[in-house]
């Protein structure tokens, strides 16, 4: 099962990087991202695996929304 946080962080941060194309909040959103999947798998919520798909899955639907 991926996982969704993963999911809506990865959208989320595609998502906003398309429409405001800020640096600045880019490079927000990523750290932020960055901590939200690795605390997935530090806390064993998720493994490497399931945030990956997750991961994957949340910047294809990023980068296909509109």
């Amino acid at each position: 099962m991926p996982s969704g946080h993963a999911q809506l962080s990865l959208f989320m941060l595609i998502y906003r990087w398309r429409k405001i194309k800020s640096p600045f909040i880019t490079i927000l959103l990523f750290a932020y991202v960055c901590f939200i999947l690795a605390e997935r798998v530090y806390t064993k919520k998720h493994t490497v695996d399931q945030v990956i798909a997750g991961a994957l899955l949340g910047g294809l639907l990023g980068y296909l929304a509109e």
